[in-house]
């Protein structure tokens, strides 16, 4: 399991323990000041995670039309 890997369970169990939708985190709506920190530490977190990737990794990840 990657780091990414990782952060997605991180994601569906805090969606699910706060009772928000499956999307993605940019995509969330009418959260509490709280969720929207949380957020957006995550999405720092997912970006560092992003550049750990090789380059093999991320076509793996996105394919060709990778932007990473």
């Amino acid at each position: 399991m990657n780091g990414l890997e990782w952060l997605v369970e991180v994601y569906v169990d805090y969606c699910d323990k706060h009772g928000l939708e499956h999307v993605s985190a940019c995509e969330q709506d009418g959260l509490t000041d709280k969720q929207k920190e949380w957020i957006e530490h995550y999405q720092i977190r997912w970006i560092e995670e992003e550049d750990r990737l090789s380059g093999k990794e991320k076509y793996e990840l996105y394919g060709e039309d990778c932007h990473g």
